[in-house]
């Protein structure tokens, strides 16, 4: 995008909860991915996630002890803000918990999202510059683990891959230690740059 964002206002943006009650998922269905040779602790595998519809409103996210269904949550409320900034707002602030969004995470979000306003959807399955960045039906989302997720105490770092860009980006989520839930911490990467989709490119 145009403007740099300095690193103190990308360490503001986003630390949110989720939760991991069956009904408030929003048809939310995990899927490990086990290619390769099977792990034996889960917190190593990738996992897929699939909303069989979006969440659309605060009421279906909230906290959770499932760090990589954070991830996936952040990435459908990211998703509806593109849609309906308002609600979307209202989901960030009900997955960020104690921390709502400052003004200078509203201005982030509204500067990235005029910008590139597929930025989010990016990161569905099947949402490819080609296609104007349409997901898949149903939305899936894989948030992907490597030797370095969980290498600082109380933090996580996970990848998503996104359709308009060439390698996976990073998503950090903080625990809170009294209850073991997390929260997105940073998830700025998510909203850089991507491929312009078909519609925005003269050469496409």
């Amino acid at each position: 995008m145009k403007k740099a964002v300095s690193a103190v206002l990308a360490a503001m943006l986003l630390a949110v909860p989720l939760s991991a009650a069956a009904g408030g998922l929003g048809g939310l269905v995990p899927h490990i991915n086990t290619s390769g040779s099977q792990r034996a602790v889960n917190n190593m595998e990738n996992r897929t996630y699939t909303f069989n519809t979006l969440p659309a409103s605060a009421a279906e996210v909230g906290p959770s002890t499932e760090a990589r269904q954070v991830a996936a949550y952040a990435v459908a409320a990211l998703t509806r803000y593109g849609e309906d900034p308002a609600t979307g707002i209202a989901m960030l602030n009900a997955l960020k918990g104690p921390q709502p969004l400052t003004p200078y995470d509203l201005q982030f979000l509204r500067d990235r999202f005029a910008n590139c306003p597929y930025v989010a959807r990016s990161y569905f399955e099947g949402a490819t510059p080609q296609n104007n960045y349409t997901p898949s039906q149903p939305y899936r989302v894989t948030v992907e683990t490597n030797a370095y997720t969980y290498a600082t105490q109380g933090y996580a770092k996970f990848f998503i891959r996104s359709g308009g860009a060439d390698s996976s980006r990073p998503i950090i989520l903080r625990q809170k230690a009294s209850t073991g839930e997390w929260f997105l911490w940073n998830a700025k990467s998510l909203l850089n740059r991507i491929r312009e989709a078909a519609q925005d490119n003269p050469w496409a």
